[in-house]
């Protein structure tokens, strides 16, 4: 659980990490229930692995009961580029093609992983704050929290 501030408004973040073994499956897609945003996680040196992220994409929909998840791809390992088997391209294309955000992350040097959550943190915003002006024009009201909204993000290891 994480406290951030997104466009002056506090969001609790509760990541899941369910590591996109097939494994625990049964218990993954329990955590994609009521998800707004799910961050799918492809390593660079594992083509399998980046090969599967389609594959998640459809799973989070199927299970997460929202029509508006919110999705952002991460290439991770980026400081292992000589070990690189899918190159940047790819991926910018592959997060194109299902709408979805981008980045290149490597946990060992700090790089893009705030980055990633903040852009999924702001879309999320974006998608809750259009629920509640549209459910105002039809005069239903909403209680969402609004000072401190819960943001649920699962995140997902394609390998």
């Amino acid at each position: 659980m994480r406290i951030i501030e997104v466009d002056g408004k506090r969001a609790n973040l509760q990541i899941w990490d369910t590591a996109g073994q097939e494994r625990f499956m049964a218990i993954s897609r329990s955590h994609y229930r009521g998800a707004h945003a799910a961050v799918l996680c492809y390593n660079i040196n594992n083509r399998e692995s980046f090969e599967k992220i389609g594959y998640w994409m459809e799973e989070v929909r199927k299970y997460s009961n929202k029509e508006d998840v919110c999705f952002v791809i991460v290439g991770t390992k980026s400081d292992l580029q000589n070990k690189r088997v899918v190159s940047i391209d790819e991926g910018r294309q592959l997060a194109e093609s299902l709408e979805a955000k981008f980045f290149e992350t490597s946990a060992k040097e700090n790089l893009n992983v705030d980055e990633a959550f903040w852009a999924l943190a702001k879309d999320v915003g974006v998608v809750l704050n259009k629920q509640k002006n549209d459910a105002k024009e039809v005069g239903i009201q909403l209680n969402p929290r609004e000072n401190n909204p819960q943001i649920q993000i699962n995140c997902f290891k394609c390998s």
